[in-house]
């Protein structure tokens, strides 16, 4: 499941792209595309979408000690903006990105954290901009460059405990269950339908279990599996279980204001995330 196109949210709340709901079929059409259709359509310097994004950290010029870094930037306060969106590259040209986010809201302080792991000792690039609508690109702001950390420890996998493989719930909610890795500060757990891989939706929890009843669907077969996390990077995945849901009851989210990235991989498709930020 670690290495489908995947789209992750969190169990808080619902699903969306682009600041619209979308279902899974949505997600198998743009799973095909490159990240310049992503890319915002006008660019507008003056007028209500010209407020200019300010970098927070990663400082630029910093080396890092992890490579799941914590992403802060000030929006500024223009009413007019939907969205900020945050691009990390390799390069400073900004020709392939590595994560692309979309972070409502877009007004004031905000941060986020990649739940996928940078690569060591190497330099990345990032710049925000504003989105005003669906289609309104306001300015750039100052590139900034960072060196991802090395040598440090990943948390090997968690074992997990419940729901068992091949099991059948006998009711909702679901409860996950798991053994405690040593030296884990936080657990992302996370869960897709058998039947549609693209689409994942994640927890992140600081104890050994979770309960949701969030986008989960009755007479359902699910796959899930967690990763622990330290201060230097995700852990290593544990081995991937299945069950499925009773008949005859379902919960879904809102999907209302959800932060939703992008990750580029080495084909330059396109792999989809959403959720709540990771702190």
């Amino acid at each position: 499941m670690k290495s489908r196109v995947i789209l992750m949210a969190a169990a808080i709340v619902g699903l969306v792209l682009l600041g619209t709901l979308a279902g899974p079929a949505q997600y198998k059409a743009a799973a095909n595309a490159t990240y310049k259709s992503y890319s915002p359509v006008v660019f507008r310097a003056s007028g209500p979408c010209s407020t200019i994004p300010t970098l927070i950290f990663p400082g630029n010029g910093a080396t890092l000690n992890t490579l799941i870094p914590v992403f802060r930037w000030d929006a500024g306060d223009c009413a007019y903006a939907t969205l900020l969106q945050i691009e990390l590259c390799r390069d400073p040209g900004f020709t392939r990105p590595v994560f692309w986010l979309h972070y409502p809201p877009a007004q004031g302080e905000g941060e986020f954290r990649f739940g996928v792991n940078l690569e060591p000792a190497t330099t990345y690039y990032w710049r925000a901009w504003l989105e005003c609508g669906d289609t309104t690109q306001g300015p750039f702001s100052d590139v900034w460059s960072f060196t991802s950390g090395s040598g440090g420890t990943i948390l090997p996998p968690p074992t997990l405990v419940t729901p068992i493989n091949g099991s059948t719930l006998a009711s909702l909610p679901v409860t996950f269950q798991w053994l405690p890795v040593v030296g884990a500060i936080e657990y992302m757990v996370s869960w897709a339908r058998a039947d549609e891989p693209l689409v994942e939706y994640y927890s992140w929890v600081t104890g050994t279990q979770n309960t949701t009843e969030w986008q989960i669907d009755s007479a359902t077969t699910y796959e899930w599996y967690v990763n622990a996390r330290n201060d230097y990077a995700m852990g290593e995945p544990s081995d991937t279980w299945q069950f499925t849901t009773p008949a005859g009851s379902s919960s879904t989210g809102s999907g209302a204001g959800l932060p939703h990235w992008v990750r580029i991989d080495e084909d330059n498709k396109v792999l989809f995330f959403a959720g709540a930020s990771a702190k």
